[in-house]
């Protein structure tokens, strides 16, 4: 029988833990015991359903209440969602339709909600590249900046399958240098529970080598990009300031679906076998360098809390790894493409709307299998 990993906390340390700590394990073992008994139920295609996230409108109310400055309660949290608004208990998403609006519309707006918890950061935030900001549907409103951003991208499917308000600072074209370049005060910090990060392709140039060798018959001319070492060790260090800037998040690194597996694809005429290959490895070690710098940052933390005398079940920060996947590349017919080639809508070597369900439902999967073990986590470092 499995055991209940609840039990394995010493009663002092639930005891002592605040509030909202204890709050938030109860939470996710409860959550945990509803997948294992089938009452919600994550699905095997394209979407995820369950009980605990059939209600955007309550879930909206929830969130309102996370933000206000006193009394904010974790929005993974149902239980204590509002507190300063009397919203307590699970009547906190009912009596909570009066509160602040929950959905900024331009910049003041969203500076306004995360300013009003005194910068104690989103729910979510998302930091990255065109994987995440596109979609090959209609163009939709960004609060947090100019970049384009598209109804139906992945972080937005994550953020409404959990329940989590997002901060979606991605933008096309960005690099791992991008990062350091953003004002993130406003949206990571205490309360942030989760963090998707997903860098690297640019810096590989790995669409720019796909382009440049489909361009024309024969081999094209390579690309320079930067190499993967190169790339890991930037990312290293983007995820040690994300942790120190969001000490309560769970970090979730996502890789990227495959662009070519095949040395011939009856799609990409004009690609030679050695640059499709090339293609394939390239966007491989993009996705390989988010793994190796998450498993990376995840030992530094967890030798640090050993060193310490701390109890470690877990890190807190994981990857979403996708160069496994097999099929759906550029070479695949085109109701099992996950990537864009010629369609009337979208950016051409991104992702279809498939794709981003498939990286939606392993995103939120991922979140909701690390969650319970990362609580315990917070309760052993006194947070």
């Amino acid at each position: 029988m499995h055991r209940n990993p609840l039990q394995q906390n010493s009663p002092s340390r639930l005891q002592h833990a605040p509030s909202r700590l204890r709050n938030r394990i109860l939470t996710a073992s409860a959550l945990t015991m509803t997948l294992a008994l089938g009452i919600g139920s994550l699905t095997n295609s394209f979407g995820i359903t369950g009980h605990w996230w059939t209600d955007a409108n309550a879930a909206a109310a929830q969130a309102g209440h996370y933000y206000m400055a006193n009394g904010a309660g974790s929005a993974g949290n149902a239980g204590n969602a509002g507190n300063a608004n009397g919203a307590n208990g699970a009547n906190g998403a009912n009596s909570a339709g009066a509160s602040t609006t929950t959905t900024p519309t331009s910049d003041a707006d969203a500076d306004r909600i995360a300013g009003s918890s005194g910068y104690y950061g989103y729910p979510m935030v998302a930091l990255g590249d065109s994987t995440m900001s596109l979609a090959p549907t209609t163009r939709r409103p960004n609060p947090f900046g100019s970049c384009h951003h598209y109804a139906g991208a992945w972080p937005q499917q994550v953020s409404q399958k959990l329940h989590l308000p997002l901060a979606d600072l991605s933008c096309s074209g960005e690099v791992t240098a991008s990062y350091w370049k953003k004002n993130l005060g406003p949206y990571l910090g205490p309360r942030t529970q989760l963090v998707v990060i997903s860098y690297g392709s640019n810096d590989m140039r790995v669409v720019a080598q796909l382009a440049t060798y489909n361009a024309h018959l024969g081999t094209g001319k390579k690309v320079q990009g930067r190499s993967r070492k190169d790339v890991e060790q930037s990312l290293i260090t983007i995820l040690k300031d994300v942790r120190k800037r969001a000490p309560n998040a769970l970090i979730l690194t996502v890789g990227y679906l495959p662009l070519v597996q095949e040395k011939h694809c009856v799609n990409l005429p004009n690609m030679t076998p050695f640059e499709n290959t090339r293609v394939r490895h390239l966007r491989e070690a993009a996705d390989q360098a988010l793994t190796t710098a998450s498993k990376t940052v995840a030992r530094m933390s967890e030798q640090q809390w050993k060193d310490n005398g701390v109890e470690v079940v877990s890190a807190g920060i994981s990857n979403v790894p996708f160069r496994q996947v097999h099929g759906h590349d550029l070479c695949a017919m085109g109701h099992k493409r996950f990537i864009l080639n010629r369609e009337k809508t979208g950016v051409r070597y991104h992702y279809t709307e498939p794709g981003l369900f498939y990286i939606a439902d392993h995103v939120a999967w991922k979140y909701l299998s690390e969650q319970l073990q990362w609580s315990r986590q917070m309760v052993y470092l006194g947070r």
